[in-house]
């Protein structure tokens, strides 16, 4: 009966979506068509191709060219971009309590990190983007972010003394930088090659996967694994957008998100490994860092933005 019920509800729901508007979802990666991000994203318009019949299709544009991270947030919030994967300090201007997410050293691992977005820290910060016209479909795997210089290695915090960093336009990032003994200074992405170039800046902080994506290390061939922060990318959509959809398309559009993400997240690991083997022979050399040192010198970072929190999202954050 259960199995009869089931293919019953899976045919209504199957020929409700086939009678529906057609809709077209134009989707912003920030990266090139081979990175984790824009290969999850793929995987998700497929995904979203086969539940809804072919009603709903989702177009990719990587390496920004629906426009930066940051215009494609404002984009999705206003309503003039559908949808876009963006790291999740972009999202900090519109739900403060995002920037929690760039806290340095909050995830222990990758499952760690899986487990508080998809759960109930995550629900608490998508909550609060809702009102802002941003929903959140899940959080893409990008990585943890990495000191990487022109000069190095870097093993301690001094080692960062008087070195031009580049970070993300935020609060709590350049704090983080500036802790760690390194000058920051806020450039936009597609800044940062020709920055490392002309010497704007000595080096940064970011995953493995964009170091290769990027080509960082043909200027940059120190890498120092801190594994500061770990890089959520939030899948976003318009709540605009999103209500123009049925209600039986919404819920396939959430699947395959949820769907995309295990995809994305086991790829993007396999691929690290992959890419750090690939870095090595091309000349890149890695180092491990006094952690010990580096958490203390970030200390009064959580110290000065912990009590910035909502005390359900400090409980988040605190618990292991």
């Amino acid at each position: 009966m259960k199995r009869l019920l089931s293919a019953l509800a899976g045919a209504v729901l199957a020929s409700t979506i086939a009678q529906a508007q057609e809709v077209t979802i134009r989707l912003s990666s920030p990266n090139p068509a081979s990175h984790p991000y824009t290969v999850g994203a793929q995987h998700f318009a497929d995904a979203v191709a086969k539940a809804t019949n072919g009603t709903v299709t989702v177009q990719i544009f990587p390496d920004n060219q629906l426009g930066s991270p940051q215009a494609v947030v404002q984009g999705v919030q206003l309503g003039t971009i559908d949808m876009g994967i963006v790291a999740s300090a972009h999202l900090a201007p519109y739900n403060e309590q995002v920037a929690a997410l760039d806290l340095p050293f909050l995830f222990d691992g990758r499952e760690a990190a899986y487990d508080k977005l998809d759960g109930k820290l995550g629900e608490l910060l998508n909550v609060g983007l809702a009102p802002k016209n941003i929903v959140v479909l899940t959080y893409f795997d990008g990585g943890f972010r990495n000191i990487f210089s022109k000069t190095g290695p870097i093993k301690t915090p001094g080692d960062l003394s008087g070195m031009k960093m580049r970070v993300i336009n935020s609060p709590v990032t350049i704090d983080s930088m500036a802790a760690m003994g390194g000058t920051p200074v806020p450039l936009a992405w597609s800044e940062l090659y020709p920055g490392l170039q002309q010497g704007v800046v000595v080096g940064g902080s970011t995953g493995i996967t964009q170091i290769w994506s990027q080509k960082f290390f043909e200027v940059a061939k120190h890498v120092a694994m801190t594994k500061t922060v770990f890089t959520a990318g939030p899948l976003i959509i318009s709540k605009r957008k999103f209500d123009m959809l049925t209600p039986e398309q919404q819920e396939a559009v959430m699947t395959a998100g949820r769907e995309a993400a295990t995809y994305q997240r086991d790829l993007a690991q396999t691929g690290e490994k992959e890419l750090t083997k690939k870095l090595e022979q091309g000349g890149v050399t890695f180092n491990d860092v006094d952690l010990a040192a580096f958490r203390a010198a970030v200390q009064p970072v959580w110290d000065k933005y912990s009590d910035s929190f909502d005390e359900a999202v400090r409980n988040e954050l605190t618990q292991k």
